[in-house]
Parts: structure tokens; C-alpha cells; sequence
């Protein structure tokens, strides 16, 4: 569904004129009735250097300390020799196939970000 919400938050920034901003949703840890779509400006990713008297994206370098490195190396393996992917078709709204959950599953990476 996210790809889903961020399409329909990139629609209405389109339908408005509005530009510079990024879509976004937050609370996606939370259900999908629980999801806020919103749009952060493009501004907001970016840090003034005073050395170089620009405006830059803040880069960050993940450490093997970090949760989201941590979580992605308990599951490494098994994405490298599992069938991780995940291509589930076009969606079922009525008959037989809407009513069965998806027979395919894949690891979401949730990264809490502290800022």
C-alpha cells in the first residue's frame, strides 16, 4: 500500500502546483488506517556548509553499531540464497483470490530515524 499512498500524495502535489517538496508518509511501523501521508519541503533535507557556502544533503554513513545495519545483517543471508523478492501481480478485489493473504512474503526494513 505505500507505494500506493506515496502515488496519491505525488498526485495532489501535482494537482496543486506545488513543487520542491518530497512526499512522504510517516507512522508506516503503524496500521495502514494509522499512516499520515504528508509532504516535507526539499529544504528541510538539506544543511548549510559554511566552509564550501552551500546548501547540501546531509549525508550519513551506517555503522555496524546502527539497529538498521544490525537488522539487515541478521537477514543477509537468507536474502541472499531465499526467494526474498516479491512480485505479487495485479491486486484481487472480488472472487476466490481477494479473500487469500498474499502466498509470498518479504523483509521490510523499518529505520526509526533520530534526528
Amino acid at each position: 500500500y505505500l507505494g500506493y499512498v506515496l502515488g496519491h500524495v505525488a498526485g495532489c502535489l501535482i494537482e496543486q502546483e506545488k513543487s520542491g517538496y518530497v512526499a512522504n508518509v510517516r507512522n508506516i511501523g503503524e496500521d495502514v488506517l494509522d499512516w499520515m501521508p504528508c509532504a516535507v519541503p526539499l529544504v528541510r533535507l538539506l544543511t548549510w556548509s559554511r566552509s564550501e557556502e552551500e546548501a547540501k544533503v546531509h549525508r550519513r554513513q551506517l555503522t555496524e553499531e546502527d539497529d538498521a545495519f544490525r537488522l539487515w545483517d541478521s537477514i543477509r543471508e537468507h536474502c541472499r540464497w531465499g526467494h526474498t523478492y516479491r512480485q505479487p501481480g495485479p491486486f484481487q478485489y472480488w472472487g476466490e483470490p481477494a479473500s487469500k493473504p498474499p502466498a509470498s512474503r518479504s523483509y521490510s526494513l523499518r529505520v526509526i530515524f533520530e534526528g
